[in-house]
């Protein structure tokens, strides 16, 4: 074994394991050469001959291979992984709801509960037949109140199978691959008035406690909060990981400062409730050996109500061994009790290796234990008194201010061991470097302790009477406002955050244009000379699970420019959120005003944030850069009308290389006026999306344009009534190739000559 092995074995052990496990998801090979390779390790090991280590961790590395693969890689044969492709199918299910059901927000209210499910039968050909599988479901309730069921209810119902979703634009969420991490590869939306619950109280008991004590810690953790419902919910984060009280814009603010590890149940949480209960137990004479018999239970529920995340699981095995060592007055060492956790946890799920926060988690503990404490020492050495001179000389006031500077000594070198230990991955995962986390990491995690120990003393206190409870919580609201006007403050300290991008293949001098998958919209990035600038910005949902989530992959931290073409919220939603995090110098549109209330108040809040503000109308000539210019076609505010579609912008861009049209939403009507102007429309690709109430797409329209591609915007209008038989027949002759991102997600185009196509993220082809 390496060197310094045989004190913590158990930690190499893990490390082999975590190899083994891995090497599933690599190349597939024939099982007999890592089947006789084991066999040979494990003769090797058996043999007992000197230098045999190597073989001793390659033979547990091919066992966990092996495990691994049978527990991940095989279905049972009723299993409904075996019968579902990816069109969604409705399907009549039985089976028990194992999750607590948690309510999801759509449109800013309540409207789904989402839980797991595992299922019994399946109705099929007039009978119900058994099946097999687990699955996540989401029920939309009616009137913004959601569907309830509780864990543990049998229960029956029709709705639609289908895989979970894939990424549409570069840097979204993978779903699909979170979901199978968890062993779930289908997802159920079972339609809310035919569920029938046919029984109850069927799951675990143990798991039913976990959950009513969330519960009970929720409810009281709102005591004499009403009017502040965040502060709240940040004290459930806090304690007990549940995130569903905290704003999305408050939760940026605390990955902006690399502080969202404080919503983890971690060691830190099960160290405060360790140590609050061991603080009574102490107080009423509990001698040492029996402190694990008392404490494991109810540490087991405090983890199982918190939904035993990864860092629950790892902190709660890590107490466990510790207690034990307790029982039986024996030492423990840091790293060999992490690889023993590990070790657990795979032998339990193999999956967990491939959960990020069980990385982060455990590449975190294993920094602190490894790293901490020498630079803690060595930090300390350069402010403590002189070793030479004898403690008892030593004035009361400068042995004090040892002590706290050995104290800061230890939280700065816990902080920049973390960070360390954990940048690797999240600057793969997140594109997120932060060297403000350094400071905010000092700064509010002992903060955040407070509140910690806090929270857990208004929940116990709370059992003996609610007065308690309210007192704790409003000295929490105090503390709670201190750490989120740091966290707001810091986050916006210029450079204190940024992203970066890995696979940025963009040349400078090529213009390349981003459009995104959007829900019908489709905000466009235009990347040239090292500056960036945006079409449109989508929807709030879009803004929040597509365009921000792509502006980290792309590396992009600020803009240049935005011009919002289109006055819906399908289009500006974003922008909001945009300009208050000082993404961009200005801010551009056409200056008509739209019916809706919406539109104007996200307008107000555009030019209150303080953002440069430009008008464009038609005839006018903009150069972005030398290059790259915009001619502005439509509207003509001449002409009025009903839809916000019709009197959104249409842009020619044109580079040295190639020239777009994107032409936002705008009707035949308005394609025809532009025809009669005399406009020359001629260019390299057409983007346009579909018209609520018209057609558009006509064949003059294209006559004039004379586009080689044609980017069609997904459309929420069955059947697109644009693409007939006549557009397809005109597409064919001309040589168009049709790209529609119901099928490719975002498209990317390089505008580099006449041999440039539009290359779409999801691998498909043009059409016809």
């Amino acid at each position: 074994m390496p060197s310094g092995t045989t004190r913590a074995p158990l930690f190499w052990f893990a490390v082999s394991a975590a190899v083994g496990i891995t090497a599933i998801q690599g190349p597939k090979i024939s099982p007999w050469i890592p089947l006789t390779a084991w066999l040979v390790l494990a003769a090797w090991t058996i043999a007992g001959k000197k230098g045999n280590a190597p073989a001793l961790l390659g033979s547990v590395a091919l066992a966990f291979y092996f495990y691994a693969s049978a527990r991940l890689l095989t279905f049972s044969p009723d299993d409904l992984v075996w019968r579902f492709d990816e069109m969604p199918q409705s399907v009549v299910l039985r089976g028990r709801v194992d999750s607590e059901p948690e309510s999801a927000h759509e449109d800013g209210e309540k409207r789904r509960s989402n839980f797991e499910f595992i299922v019994s039968e399946r109705f099929v050909e007039g009978k119900w037949k058994p099946a097999s599988g687990r699955l996540s479901a989401s029920m939309k309730g009616q009137g913004g109140i959601p569907v309830i069921v509780n864990y543990g209810d049998f229960i029956e119902a029709t709705g639609f199978l289908t895989r979970p979703r894939t990424p549409r634009n570069p840097g979204e969420f993978n779903a699909r691959a979170f979901r199978a991490n968890q062993g779930i590869y289908l997802e159920w939306y079972p339609l809310e008035q035919t569920v029938s619950v046919l029984s109850q109280k069927r799951g675990n008991p143990v798991v039913s406690m976990a959950a009513a004590v969330r519960a009970y810690m929720m409810k009281t953790l709102q005591l004499g909060l009403d009017n502040d419902p965040e502060i709240s919910g940040l004290m459930s984060a806090m304690l007990f990981g549940y995130r569903e009280g905290v704003s999305y814009e408050l939760k940026e603010s605390f990955r902006s400062t690399g502080t969202l590890h404080l919503f983890a149940v971690s060691g830190q949480n099960v160290a405060v409730v360790t140590g609050l209960l061991l603080v009574i137990l102490q107080m009423v004479g509990v001698i040492r050996w029996r402190w694990a018999w008392v404490l494991f239970p109810i540490i087991f529920i405090f983890c199982l109500a918190t939904g035993m995340q990864s860092s629950a699981q790892r902190a709660f095995l890590m107490a466990l061994i510790v207690m034990l060592g307790w029982a039986i007055y024996r030492p423990v060492q840091p790293l060999n009790l992490l690889g023993a956790a590990a070790l657990l946890i795979w032998i339990w799920d193999p999956r967990q290796m491939f959960d990020l926060g069980f990385q982060l988690s455990f590449l975190v503990v294993g920094g602190l234990a490894l790293g901490a404490g020498p630079l803690s020492k060595r930090f300390h050495q350069w402010g403590q008194p002189d070793p030479w001179i004898p403690q008892r000389l030593l004035s009361p006031w400068r042995l004090e201010a040892d002590r706290i500077y050995y104290a800061f000594c230890a939280l700065v070198a816990a902080s920049l061991t973390a960070w360390l230990a954990s940048e690797a991955l999240i600057l793969y995962h997140f594109h997120l470097l932060a060297p403000v986390s350094l400071l905010a990491n000092v700064l509010i995690v002992p903060l955040a302790s407070v509140v910690v120990i806090v929270s857990a003393l208004s929940v116990i206190s709370g059992l003996v009477w609610s007065g308690f409870s309210v007192i704790f919580n409003q000295v929490n609201w105090l503390l709670l406002k201190m750490i989120t006007g740091m966290v707001g403050l810091l986050a916006s300290v210029p450079g204190g955050h940024f992203y970066v991008s890995w696979f940025d293949t963009a040349k400078p001098e090529i213009c390349r244009f981003t459009f995104l998958d959007g829900d019908r919209a489709f905000p466009t990035l235009i990347q040239f000379k090292k500056k960036s600038w945006m079409l449109d910005t989508g929807s709030e949902q879009v803004w929040k699970y597509s365009v921000d989530p792509f502006f980290r992959n792309a590396g992009i931290n600020s803009l240049n420019g935005v011009i919002l073409a289109q006055g819906s919220r399908g289009h500006l939603g974003g922008a909001g959120s945009l300009v208050k995090n000082q993404l961009t110098d200005w801010v551009g549109e056409s200056g008509i005003r739209g019916r809706s209330q919406d539109v104007a108040g996200w307008r107000k809040t555009l030019w209150n944030a303080g953002a440069g503000r430009r008008f464009f109308a038609a005839g006018e000539r903009m150069a972005l850069e030398e290059g790259l210019e915009i001619e502005v076609l439509w509207p003509d505010r001449k002409k009025e009308f009903s839809r916000a579609e019709d009197q959104g912008l249409v842009l020619k861009i044109i580079t040295a290389q190639n020239s777009i049209l994107w032409a936002g939403d705008i009707s035949e009507k308005v394609e025809e006026i532009l025809l009669e102007k005399g406009t020359s429309l001629q260019s390299d690709l057409l983007i346009q999306g579909e018209h609520s109430q018209d057609k558009n797409l006509s064949r003059r329209w294209l006559e004039a344009v004379k586009p080689r591609d044609v980017i069609r915007p997904r459309h929420g209008f069955q059947p697109d009534r644009s693409l007939s038989a006549d557009f397809w027949e005109m597409a064919r002759q001309n040589g168009m190739r049709v790209w529609l991102m119901d099928r490719t997600g975002a498209m990317i185009f390089q505008a580099s000559g006449e041999d440039a196509v539009p290359v779409p993220f999801i691998q498909s082809k043009p059409l016809p």
